[in-house]
């Protein structure tokens, strides 16, 4: 199934859109009255489908404008992960690979809030060698005097005592 990410929305917009609550949304998804979709455990919903939604009292709800992405090419939404998922895959943080998804460094799609990032482009990321902190336990490092034998006429340095407390009685 390929998908239009300009036609879906997630819960709360679809809800908003339907004049009901998120709740009610899932199970008027689950009773078929309105398509949707999952990728990772969060569902998208057809925004025809929830507009065109009339609840029984007759009342309707004020529909919010929200800004409509735009019109791309058909995604396969197996294909796709949500950006917390795709940190996971790539381990970085999800605030990273949202990050990359927004400047176009990683190929994602935007659904109405949500970042739907490849997978196949989440397992093949990876992060320059020298980004991030330091390692954990970097190198010692040698001092480059302690590389270097003293002199033949030099005598060897004299080890130095340290002083010990008496233990009090």
């Amino acid at each position: 199934m390929r998908i239009d990410p300009v036609d879906y929305c997630r819960t709360k917009a679809a809800a908003a859109y339907a004049g009901v609550t998120p709740a009610f949304v899932m199970r008027l998804a689950d009773a078929g009255a309105i398509r949707s979709f999952a990728v990772c455990g969060v569902r998208f919903f057809l925004r025809s489908d929830a507009i065109a939604y009339k609840p029984r009292d007759g009342s309707r709800k004020h529909r919010p404008r929200t800004a409509r992405p735009e019109p791309g090419t058909k995604i396969l939404p197996a294909d796709y992960v949500t950006t917390s998922t795709a940190a996971g895959i790539a381990r970085v943080a999800r605030q990273h690979m949202s990050r990359e998804a927004r400047t176009g460094r990683i190929p994602a799609v935007w659904i109405d809030g949500q970042w739907l990032v490849l997978r196949s482009a989440a397992e093949a990321y990876e992060r320059h060698p020298s980004a991030g902190r330091p390692r954990i336990h970097p190198l010692p490092r040698i001092h480059p005097a302690a590389n270097h034998a003293p002199a033949a006429n030099q005598a060897p340095a004299k080890p130095t005592r340290r002083r010990r407390r008496k233990a009090s009685a």
